[in-house]
């Protein structure tokens, strides 16, 4: 279970790599 910064984070480096769409679906 991720902390919230860490999810935080990794919701950041994905929505560089991936784009919106990678963001999209973390948003959910």
């Amino acid at each position: 279970m991720l902390e919230p910064y860490e999810g935080k984070l990794s919701r950041t480096v994905l929505r560089e790599e991936g784009g919106s769409n990678t963001t999209n679906l973390l948003d959910y």
